[in-house]
């Protein structure tokens, strides 16, 4: 019979080792992204996916300006007398 402890670092044993590998067993093709795109433009994957980040990182930066902005002015306006 096995004591509570046993049991666990069994059953933990299952998820962590055996049923990982079973879920994990896709080899990635890391080269893909280092190819050219099939639209004929002269980028890669990867090309694209710096973009991508890129453009990511610009509209949330833009989106974080803006809501500044606005905030403050709706901040400043609610301290201005009401005359």
């Amino acid at each position: 019979m096995l004591n509570e402890t046993e049991g666990a670092a069994r059953f933990f044993r299952f998820i962590l080792l055996e049923s990982w590998s079973f879920h994990m067993s896709y080899h990635w093709n890391w080269g893909i992204l280092l190819s050219p795109v099939s639209t004929g433009e002269p980028t890669t994957y990867l090309g694209w996916l710096l973009s991508g980040f890129w453009v990511t990182i610009t509209v949330s930066l833009s989106a974080w300006v803006i809501a500044l902005i606005v905030g403050s002015f709706f901040g400043v306006l609610r301290t201005v007398p009401n005359k």
